[in-house]
């Protein structure tokens, strides 16, 4: 991609569920960000993705509950991540 809308980008890349999980991440960090800015705490990254994943399930069930015949689906779950650790990103450009 060069030079155009990274969200795109990303929607070419991974399923609608995954996008969903994306744009949620995104809107965690962005209020985290403006919570740490106004003298909150920080929160662990862990828990804005288990954050992101909890509000995703809720939506879903609020949807199903208002619209029964769709089907609810766990499109992402959170797999242990206890064993992970962070890596930088590979790309060797920082803006």
């Amino acid at each position: 991609m060069t030079k155009g809308d990274y969200l795109v980008h990303l929607s070419t890349l991974y399923t609608k569920a995954e996008m969903k999980l994306i744009i949620c991440v995104l809107w965690c960090i962005w209020t985290e960000k403006n919570t740490v800015i106004h003298g909150g705490k920080t929160t662990l990254a862990i828990q804005l993705v288990g954050f992101s994943l909890t509000y995703l399930k809720n939506l879903r069930s609020a949807k199903h509950k208002f619209n029964p015949s769709t089907t609810i689906t766990h499109d992402i779950t959170l797999q242990s991540t206890s064993h992970l650790s962070w890596q930088p990103p590979v790309l060797k450009i920082i803006s």
